[in-house]
């Protein structure tokens, strides 16, 4: 998001308002006022800052607090960002939130959403053993849905899904009657399933914050806290590390939570199925002239692998 005019900051406020309860408040409109004026013209500002001040709304707060908030808020972005991790010190998902930016900051590639259904299961405390373990945890994600909202939670509104751009070759009509007519997610160019969406930083300033700033300190801080908080016993804190040392441990992360990917037991037995399945079509094709070869293809035919619980990632 760049840099917008006061009134198109006013409409995106209003909207927001609209859809709150807040908008009841005939106060509401002097809150808007302010908004947009500390704004100062910079759209991205007062996106984070209109949700911040909703949520203070949700969260029961009067009228002076929000007031308060608001008037304290720094105007640089990267203050702003600091603000808003802040809600991590207090929060029970600091590990969860600390890993998750860790895989949304140093992965090579954007990640899609049908990935971070096997990436969450990994950075939310204990490591699984197996897909059946997952799938009946407590903490299974059971949905794109589910796991958009589970995102917007734990990013704090950092990180978004979207939508891949419209393919050139299609105008917008065709792109609709695309859409439109493979809602079951079958089709190659349906961008609303989880093959398709990305999940990405709201903004390049977001990027810079964890990997030239203070970003995944305060995250790393906040994650300490928990242990502390749960064991009943101080640790000894670290020193604030640079960035370079915080990229260091984060690249460590996701090698450690690939290798217990890898050790899934029903990983053995789908790589297996996998084997048997191109031999087959190896020796079917040396059989191809043989009169035998059908029903010596339904003898050799390997067993079902066992299904994980959400769709393996797109493998090319």
């Amino acid at each position: 998001m760049e840099d917008y005019n006061s009134g198109d900051i006013r409409t995106y406020v209003n909207n927001m308002f609209s859809e709150s309860a807040i908008s009841a408040d005939s106060r509401s409109v002097s809150l808007a006022d302010a908004i947009d004026s500390k704004a100062e013209g910079v759209f991205l500002w007062a996106v984070l800052i209109t949700n911040l001040i909703l949520d203070c709304h949700e969260k029961g707060e009067n009228w002076n607090y929000i007031t308060a908030r608001l008037s304290e808020l720094p105007s640089g972005l990267s203050d702003i960002y600091a603000e808003i991790l802040a809600d991590v010190q207090a929060s029970e998902d600091a590990h969860e939130t600390y890993h998750f930016f860790v895989w949304s900051m140093l992965s090579t590639q954007r990640l899609s959403l049908r990935e971070w259904h096997h990436i969450f299961p990994f950075i939310q405390g204990d490591q699984p053993t197996s897909f059946t373990s997952i799938a009946n945890s407590t903490s299974f994600i059971e949905s794109d849905e589910q796991l958009e909202r589970k995102i917007r939670k734990v990013s704090r509104g950092l990180v978004e899904v979207k939508r891949p751009p419209k393919p050139q070759s299609l105008d917008e009509h065709e792109y609709e009657d695309d859409l439109d007519s493979r809602k079951g997610g079958a089709g190659s160019l349906d961008m609303d399933n989880g093959e398709k969406r990305l999940v990405e930083i709201i903004h390049d300033s977001v990027a810079q914050f964890f990997l030239r700033g203070n970003g995944f300190n305060i995250l790393l801080s906040a994650y300490q806290n928990l242990l502390e908080s749960r064991s009943m016993v101080d640790f000894e804190r670290a020193p604030e590390q640079p960035p370079s040392m915080a990229l260091a441990e984060g690249h460590l992360h996701i090698m450690g939570t690939c290798l217990s990917y890898l050790s899934v037991a029903e990983l053995d037995e789908l790589v297996q199925a996998r084997r048997e399945a191109i031999a087959l079509r190896r020796t079917d094709w040396r059989e191809s002239d043989s009169r035998y070869a059908v029903k010596g293809c339904i003898r050799r035919r390997p067993p079902h692998p066992p299904t994980p619980p959400f769709p393996l990632p797109y493998a090319g």
